[in-house]
């Protein structure tokens, strides 16, 4: 009897574990591969919709392109929230459908307040930079200016905010959602076009089409859709998980950053201080990503004990700067033990140098050299040349003071992007991008 009650036990172990086997895989192929935005007004609408079509989705978050590309191979069997005008590869209309409209939206320009933009025809888009999202096909694209390329319509609003862009193409409800969580120093301009947004559902899985279609109907019909934007725009974006981004030191620098977080897609938000304030941040959590750096130069105990880095993503070249009529002669760091030197304030020098002269930035420290009060300084030959194109300065380049490895910073409580960044670097190192950017950068 002991026996035989074993048995039976085991038996029904068994029983009961090949039933959860079989109903998890069977609830997995359930799964409808949905892709999903990491911050959008239209978010909540776009998950209201799943819910009544009786749709279980398995959301996939990242970046707009690589949406795209998923989405052609079949990995993704739906996506929102878009229009067709915005998805017209010839690989896309091969195997895309869309339901019908749930939303009709009406796409301004937005700018600065203190930069207004004069727009008559799409010719007048020309004569502006255009801050773009990665992955996005833009109406009238073929007329902007010049582009700047965004992660996300977060950072398009960022670059626009802080003058690297002079506007961006949004919808009034993004820019709404976005001024309910943050302050963002933008208007709406002129209206370019209204356009019906959609969801799109792969050719696969055209026995989606009709469920999605009756569910839209019927939320329109209770005006659940417009009740679901309103609330969203109240609520603001404060519940999103951004990445709070501390800015890179130089002007090139930037530049090389904003290129690494438009590439991995990482939703964030750029915050400019000092750089001991913007370190102190850091070790309290405040920052989470920080760039670009070298692990020496961020040797804090505090530091250490709560910072990972990125793979290499650029070898800058160092380079002395002194006082075009008073240049030194320095071979290697221990000769710096002579004289004044310019550092940006927050940066920790090696114990050589005799005597640091803080600025508050690398303007200030070439500055410094300009006037005298410090006699050497390093920079990298992109960011001279760009300030020395800002401003003309009584300055030359010496030798080669470092080759510094640059990295990406990145709080231990923010782990889970150092794959994501890693992913972004190689696709960059690969291509060639970054050195083309910064080859492309004034001289």
């Amino acid at each position: 009897m002991p026996y035989l009650g074993v048995t039976f036990r085991l038996c029904i172990f068994c029983f009961l574990f090949a039933f959860a086997v079989l109903t998890e895989n069977s609830l997995a192929q359930d799964r409808v591969r949905t892709g999903h935005s990491s911050a959008s007004v239209f978010n909540d609408v776009w998950q209201a919709i799943l819910k009544e079509a009786d749709i279980q989705p398995e959301f996939v978050i990242t970046t707009d392109d690589e949406k795209r590309r998923l989405f052609i191979e079949g990995a993704l069997e739906l996506d929102c929230c878009t229009i067709p005008e915005w998805r017209n590869r010839p690989e896309e209309r091969a195997v895309q459908l869309y339901t019908s409209h749930f939303f009709y939206s009406a796409l301004h320009i937005v700018h600065r307040p203190d930069l207004p933009i004069v727009y008559r025809a799409p010719e007048d888009l020309g004569a502006y930079r255009v801050s773009v999202v990665r992955g996005h096909d833009y109406v009238h694209g073929e007329f902007f200016g010049s582009t700047v390329l965004a992660g996300s319509i977060d950072e398009a609003f960022q670059m626009v905010a802080d003058g690297y862009a002079d506007m961006a193409i949004a919808n009034k409800q993004e820019l709404m959602f976005r001024k309910k969580g943050q302050s963002l120093p933008l208007v709406l301009g002129p209206e370019l076009h209204t356009l019906a947004m959609r969801a799109r559902v792969h050719k696969s899985r055209p026995d989606l089409l009709d469920r999605l279609n009756d569910a839209i109907a019927r939320m329109k019909e209770r005006g659940d859709i417009n009740i679901a934007i309103g609330a969203a725009i109240r609520l603001g974006n404060k519940g999103v998980p951004f990445a709070l981004v501390g800015d890179a030191d130089t002007l090139a620098l930037r530049s090389v950053w904003r290129l690494v977080l438009a590439e991995s897609g990482i939703p964030h938000r750029i915050v400019e201080m000092p750089g001991a304030r913007k370190r102190r941040m850091f070790v309290e959590g405040g920052v989470v990503l920080d760039c670009c750096v070298v692990p020496d130069w961020r040797n804090n105990p505090d530091e250490i004990q709560v910072q990972l880095f990125s793979d290499v993503l650029y070898e800058s070249v160092e380079r002395y700067v002194f006082h075009e009529k008073t240049p030194l002669n320095i071979s290697e760091a221990t000769d710096l033990a002579n004289f004044n030197v310019a550092v940006v304030r927050g940066f920790d020098p090696p114990l050589a140098y005799r005597s640091i002269i803080p600025g508050r930035n690398i303007g200030d420290v070439l500055n410094l050299v300009a006037s005298g009060r410090a006699q050497v300084a390093m920079i990298n030959i992109h960011d001279f040349r760009m300030q020395m194109e800002t401003k003309h300065r009584p300055l030359v380049l010496g030798p080669v003071s470092e080759i510094a490895p640059l990295r990406v910073r990145v709080h231990r409580s923010r782990q889970e992007l150092i794959p994501i960044i890693n992913a972004a670097i190689a696709r960059l190192r690969e291509t060639g991008t970054i050195t083309l950017m910064l080859d492309g950068l004034p001289r």
